[in-house]
């Protein structure tokens, strides 16, 4: 019985490699080129994910197999819902991630939150946050690069409104570094804090120059695809028909802007998140969670 678990166990992590990499790339793909992944490919996920692990559960007699793969999938729901009302993922990122989720697990027994932080589904995790972080800020660099005139722009405009939240971070930065000198066993601490209040202001400026210089386009109805996200409020007669409070545009909404005629409405268009995941996995498989090899190289 031990070997067939042990047959059964190897093949399915083979079987959900190759089915991970090649969701993942097609998902990335299709984001790049539309930044939507197609309802197929994520239910294609989901079905194949269920199945594997309801095969793989009967072939082992090992329930636990399935209750795996429901607790990793509540873990990942977790994490794309917030994401997802957060502004920052799409539906088809949202349930993409849903559908790893299951399809790798998470085994919580025997509890050890060491097996836990280097399971393969937090590894994943773990590092497509560290993949995008990086993708995204290249993208964004290369976006303002790009679009330079409007980014000196918008630029200014989202320095000049941010005045007060400038003025707090630097005052607040100079206090840190004068701390420095009267606490000098924390030294490090404080400058360290002080270098992210003044980081931390001009990110969020740039990250909102970027935005409005080269994230929002007008597009025509036909254009505009469920689940996008609408910048400005769309009204008819007074009619509310969609807008930012919207969490994506419904098919319904995009009849209606049709059938009233509206010409153009101005749409966000976000960075492409999928390929960061295809990119967080295969450094799940390199080298494991990126975090607890800082964390142990730090200790050691």
């Amino acid at each position: 019985m031990f070997i067939l678990d042990l047959i059964a166990q190897s093949s399915y992590n083979l079987i959900m490699v190759i089915l991970a990499l090649v969701v993942m790339t097609i998902g990335s793909i299709t984001d790049f080129q539309k930044r939507e992944v197609a309802d197929m490919v994520n239910y294609g996920l989901f079905i194949s994910a269920i199945a594997l692990r309801l095969l793989f559960a009967a072939i082992t007699l090992n329930p636990m197999i399935i209750l795996d793969g429901f607790i990793g999938f509540l873990i990942a729901m977790a994490i794309a819902l917030g994401m997802f009302y957060a502004g920052q993922w799409g539906g088809g990122d949202s349930k993409m991630m849903m559908g790893l989720g299951i399809l790798f697990g998470l085994k919580i027994i025997p509890v050890s939150v060491y097996g836990i932080l280097n399971s393969l589904l937090v590894s994943f995790i773990i590092n497509a946050f560290i993949a995008g972080s990086l993708f995204g800020l290249i993208w964004s660099i290369v976006l303002g690069i790009k679009n330079k005139k409007k980014f000196v722009k918008s630029w200014k405009k989202a320095s000049s409104n941010a005045k007060v939240m400038k003025r707090s971070c630097i005052i607040a930065a100079i206090i840190l570094i004068i701390c420095s000198f009267f606490f000098k066993d924390f030294a490090f601490i404080f400058i360290t804090l002080a270098a992210l209040c003044i980081g931390t202001i001009y990110a969020y400026i740039f990250a909102k120059s970027v935005e409005r210089s080269s994230m929002v386009v007008m597009l025509p109805p036909s254009k505009v695809t469920e689940g996008d996200w609408i910048d400005k409020e769309i009204r008819h007669k007074g009619k509310y028909i969609t807008g930012p409070k919207d969490l994506g545009i419904s098919k319904a909404q995009i009849a209606l802007l049709k059938k009233y005629k509206i010409s153009k409405i101005a749409v966000k268009v976000g960075i492409p998140f999928i390929p960061s995941f295809l990119i967080g996995f295969i450094i799940t498989l390199l080298f494991g969670n990126l975090m607890t090899l800082v964390l142990v190289s730090i200790l050691l």
